[in-house]
């Protein structure tokens, strides 16, 4: 992994006293390969679960799957699994449960949104339709509770469903606030995130660290380590959106505002700018017209705003940059948990992966 300069400068303030660059780099590629021997671990046991789906159903699973991405969730399950004193591949199924309920919101995203291609192929929806695209999501969810109903920790099953509740509470509550131009703040922001994305890591990382065996203190430090790296990681991801390469996001830039989604930055932005504030009115009351939704009548002749100028103007306003330092900010309280953890191997791949997160956007 080639880190810039702005990220290791980012990863030193928030690591520590770290003696060259070279030992970061030896740590790092150290933490590669141990990925690659998670992930290896975690594809044959999330394919045998995939095996289950019925039909066609299990081809869309499986197209999605095989696509790639990041396995960033089930490879920190493995990580706590031995950071809490256990092997790596007791966590397994939480991992494997793990990746299947993010599989099967990715299948529902994208319904939702109306989204043609995710990660370089054309979604499920697009080729297979609409409901099969949700009953192949809906057995994704099946098969993690049968992985979890298969390890037999009702503590941890009971959390997995809370965590399903959750990120389908954040969807509904981001899905009611679409084309309603409400900008709450900050707080609210943090209120949605954390149910849709540091609900799921937070199962992830505790719930790898019961399952393999972790005391009361080190399933509470990482359970802290991934609900504040998983509002980190979703603070980065929507600066992506204002600040990433298309052909790389997969999107264009701008995409969230024109849709309604009120992200940090823009939050941020609103504040440091207000008159963006009717601008993006505008453009989103536009957008749900045209796709049919309701509209005030005061709009019809106002003239719509450019996307890629509000884009500018968020860029410009100082927001992305603040939105960084907040994503910093939650990755060290993240590494911070750390520290009650025992020193290990994979506690420092925990916090080496926490802190190349801020290479996304550096």
């Amino acid at each position: 992994m080639q880190l810039s300069a702005s990220t290791l400068s980012r990863m030193h303030a928030i690591l520590g006293r770290v003696d060259e660059d070279s030992v970061l780099a030896k740590r790092m590629a150290e933490l590669q390969a141990l990925e690659s021997e998670l992930r290896d671990a975690l594809d044959g046991d999330v394919h045998a679960w995939v095996n289950t789906i019925p039909g066609t159903a299990q081809e869309a699973v499986r197209n999605l799957y095989d696509a790639g991405g990041k396995r960033l969730r089930p490879v920190l399950s493995l990580l706590c699994g031995g950071a809490a004193g256990g092997q790596p591949r007791a966590a397994l199924p939480v991992a494997a449960a793990v990746e299947l309920l993010h599989t099967g919101t990715l299948l529902h995203d994208d319904i939702v949104d109306e989204g043609d291609i995710r990660r370089g192929r054309p979604t499920a929806r697009r080729v297979w339709g609409n409901a099969l695209a949700v009953l192949a999501g809906d057995f994704c969810y099946f098969a993690a509770l049968d992985a979890l109903l298969d390890h037999g920790d009702h503590e941890i099953l009971k959390r997995a469903m809370a965590v399903a509740r959750a990120l389908s509470e954040g969807e509904l509550i981001q899905l009611q606030r679409r084309g309603s131009v409400s900008f709450d703040g900050e707080q609210a922001y943090f209120d949605i995130i954390d149910r849709k994305t540091a609900s799921l890591m937070a199962f992830a990382t505790w719930g790898g660290s019961r399952c393999a065996g972790g005391d009361d203190a080190t399933n509470a430090a990482l359970d802290t380590f991934g609900r504040q790296l998983g509002l980190a990681f979703q603070v980065v991801d929507d600066i992506l959106d204002f600040a990433g390469d298309p052909a790389v996001f997969g999107k264009a830039l701008g995409q969230d505002v024109v849709e309604g989604t009120v992200t940090l930055p823009l939050t941020y932005a609103l504040e440091l700018e207000p008159s963006l504030q009717s601008d993006v009115r505008v453009l989103i009351e536009t957008f749900h017209r045209d796709r049919g939704g309701d509209q005030r009548d005061d709009i019809r002749n106002e003239e719509v705003p450019d996307a890629s100028d509000i884009v500018e103007r968020v860029r410009n306003s100082g927001a992305l940059e603040r939105s960084r330092e907040t994503a910093a900010q939650l990755t060290s309280e993240a590494i911070e948990a750390l520290q009650s953890v025992p020193e290990s191997p994979y506690r420092r791949g925990l916090t080496l992966l926490g802190a190349s997160l801020l290479d996304r956007v550096s």
